[in-house]
């Protein structure tokens, strides 16, 4: 990471009184979209503080702006930024300790979304995990009972998709998840792997970190993430060996479980993977109006998610055909219909993608934002 930018960083728009109403709608939004993972404790400490925040952004380009933290964990952090980041984006944010002074913490953008026009809030997970007992008051941990890396008695559950062409390793991972509420899917090569998150919303994918003779986890997992999927993703390692996990790590792996495993191991490398995920739009469980309840309105949501359903393989022509234009025609009917039918977040990931589309004028530069769209547009549901 290059030398901080020197100069004063952007200030945070607003007051103490703006941030207060800010933090309240993150919480409503951050809350209802980790419903559908698990049962657990709150391993997110809440903040609300001003915080300065270094972006080194794909361009080449570096700023430094103040942002609003609004969770820490020992794994990662939430804040609230005056623009848009790309996922992957470098940071380095100068965190408050409790007891006086400061720490510089690097991390990863894992997701951006939309909150507000003037407003995203960002998942940042950190290089190296950090001793949250450094920045949150201990007493705060005391009361939780828990150091913000563990959690109580979680029920696992979601659709998940395996990537492994060994039966026996197949049926290794079905035994293991069989007393869980996953579903499982298979897929034994890239291609069929590929195909299946283009075409499918999953909470989690499990791979080995090689299939076949040629295909590495190091490098079809990016395009995994290319292709829009924005959940965790777990490799399975043939080896403990530090480069090799290093490797994975810098792929875009979330855990890295190395052979051979314990159940407890997946199970828990599964739940440390999905507490870690916290963005709105990952995930396969149904997303329903905000406007479900009344019936007057019912008929209209119907019509409207059969409109949309439309749009979604007209965006994916448009994508395949690299028609920038209907693409954004699209996502701008999308953003300014969404929230108005009850689907806030269908709003918030049409504007990601049309803000990426209008940064880079490519659909194939935008196909994460795209497909992640495509993603939650699948998962519009009327009624439970």
């Amino acid at each position: 990471m290059k030398s901080p930018v020197r100069g004063h960083p952007t200030p945070f728009p607003g007051n103490a009184f703006q941030r207060a109403e800010l933090i309240e709608l993150l919480k409503s939004q951050t809350s209802a979209a980790s419903a559908s993972h698990f049962t657990r404790a709150d391993y997110r400490y809440a903040a609300n503080s001003i915080e300065v925040a270094k972006f080194i952004h794909p361009g080449g380009g570096v700023s430094r702006a103040e942002v609003l933290l609004y969770n820490l964990s020992a794994s990662g952090g939430g804040v609230v930024y005056n623009g848009y980041l790309h996922p992957e984006t470098e940071c380095e944010l100068t965190l408050k300790k409790f007891r006086g002074g400061t720490a510089d913490i690097k991390g990863v953008v894992r997701w951006c979304d939309f909150v507000t026009k003037q407003f995203h809030m960002v998942g940042i997970k950190w290089d190296e995990h950090i001793d949250i007992r450094e920045f949150i008051d201990p007493r705060k941990i005391t009361e939780l009972g828990t150091t913000g890396d563990t959690a109580l008695h979680e029920t696992l559950k979601g659709r998940v998709l395996v990537i492994e062409d060994d039966n026996l390793e197949c049926n290794l991972i079905r035994m293991m998840l069989s007393e869980t509420e996953m579903g499982l899917e298979i897929a034994q090569d890239t291609g069929a792997a590929f195909d299946r998150v283009r075409a499918n919303s999953y909470d989690l994918i499990i791979t080995d970190s090689q299939i076949g003779s040629k295909q590495r986890a190091v490098d079809f997992m990016p395009k995994l993430r290319h292709e829009g999927f924005a959940g965790p993703v777990i490799a399975i390692a043939r080896d403990n060996l530090l480069a090799s996990i290093d490797a994975l790590r810098d792929a875009g792996a979330s855990e890295i479980v190395c052979k051979p495993f314990q159940r407890e191991e997946l199970h828990d490398a599964i739940r440390r993977a999905l507490r870690e995920t916290a963005d709105p739009a990952s995930g396969s469980a149904p997303i329903y109006s905000s406007m479900k309840d009344s019936q007057k309105n019912l008929n209209w949501i119907i019509q409207y998610v059969d409109t949309v359903h439309a749009k979604a393989k007209a965006l994916e022509t448009a994508l395949r055909s690299e028609d920038v234009d209907a693409a954004m025609e699209i996502c701008s009917q999308l953003q300014g219909t969404g929230q108005s039918y009850g689907f806030a977040i269908l709003s918030e990931t049409a504007l990601a993608a049309l803000t990426a589309l209008r940064a880079s004028s490519s659909c194939a530069e935008s196909t994460k934002e795209i497909r992640k769209t495509i993603r939650i547009i699948e998962r519009l549901a009327v009624a439970e």
